[in-house]
């Protein structure tokens, strides 16, 4: 298993996410991408990175907690990508584990995830819904 590093990214870091955004974003340039996060920032969320040793990104996740009539409190991803060279998918399960705690943290009871082509998943935020995450189980239509 390589050495992963899971971090909060500032406002001043957003930029070098960047790359790995554009690749499965419907965010169409930089500047929209800054807009976002200091947007999500001002909202309370926030942007988690995956790197490696050599301090390269390999995954990010933004994050916000919000509100739902389905799920109630709930931490809603709109953004989930990883840079992966194995088929464990290491790098998106940090991403899954660090959310589901994040979730856990703001006592949020669901993690809500925004997939590119809109299909929403939801998992509980207890023991065991950051393999939901990973897993794409619990679809909502």
């Amino acid at each position: 298993m390589p050495d992963l590093r899971i971090r909060q990214l500032d406002r001043d870091d957003v930029a070098r996410a960047w790359p790995l955004v554009r690749s499965k974003s419907r965010i169409a340039s930089l500047s929209h991408w800054k807009r976002f996060a200091h947007d999500l920032f001002e909202r309370g969320g926030g942007v988690i990175a995956v790197s490696a040793e050599d301090g390269c990104l390999h995954g990010i996740a933004t994050y916000e907690p919000t509100m739902t009539k389905s799920f109630g409190h709930v931490l809603q991803v709109d953004t989930l990508v990883s840079f992966e060279l194995s088929r464990r998918a290491p790098v998106r399960h940090a991403l899954c584990d660090a959310l589901t705690g994040f979730a856990r943290l703001f006592d949020c009871d669901a993690v809500r995830v925004t997939m590119p082509d809109g299909t929403v998943i939801e998992h509980p935020a207890g023991t065991g819904g950051a393999g939901q995450c990973c897993d794409n189980s619990g679809k909502v239509e």
